[in-house]
């Protein structure tokens, strides 16, 4: 959804690096901190605890994340992904 806001918004470039886009916790970084988006203090929240979530489960194969580390914060994640793509069709927001 990172990717898609930042290509929509013709900001592709603030997202790349010499191998491609971003990792993960650079996208969240990178949408977090930009004021263009607006993000605001939930959502930012819900991202970063999805980018925790998300570095375990990619990069430590001894630690399973399970649903209920997700569902723990099951209304943050939402917000935030409803706030993307509110912000990536909204192109005036």
């Amino acid at each position: 959804m990172i990717i898609n806001l930042y290509e929509k918004r013709g900001w592709v470039a603030d997202i790349q690096g010499p191998d491609g886009y971003l990792k993960l916790r650079n996208l969240v970084d990178k949408a977090c901190g930009d004021g263009r988006i607006g993000l605001g203090k939930q959502p930012k929240a819900g991202l970063q605890h999805l980018k925790q979530i998300g570095d375990v489960a990619a990069h430590d194969f001894r630690v399973r994340v399970r649903r209920s580390d997700l569902e723990q914060k099951r209304t943050e994640l939402r917000l935030a992904c409803e706030r993307l793509i509110f912000i990536t069709e909204n192109q005036g927001t």
